[in-house]
């Protein structure tokens, strides 16, 4: 099976990267860093020239582009470029109610 790297490479070395072709679900409790893993994630795989797509729960995504901005991540710039997209289901579900 094809292996896709995380981007972050101690992490590579515990898993090997993830299957190619897979989608990828962090789950976890509050503040365990699920959102700057998956973050960091999108972030490493548009810099590869890599297709990404970011699926929010909770979080909109004006602040999920703050929150990778701290860590030096231009994601608007991926999305410009159509190698990153976000969709939000809390501001799908606010659309709806």
């Amino acid at each position: 099976m094809e292996r896709v790297s995380t981007g972050i490479s101690g992490l590579d070395k515990l898993i090997g990267g993830y299957p190619k072709g897979s989608c990828v679900l962090i789950s976890g409790t509050a503040g365990t860093g699920k959102t700057i893993f998956a973050l960091h994630l999108a972030q490493a795989s548009c810099a590869a020239g890599k297709k990404a797509v970011y699926v929010a729960i909770e979080e909109k995504r004006s602040n999920l582009i703050t929150q990778a901005s701290m860590f030096g991540w231009d994601l608007d710039a991926y999305e410009k470029k159509g190698l990153l997209k976000f969709v939000s289901v809390l501001e799908s579900r606010m659309a709806d109610a």
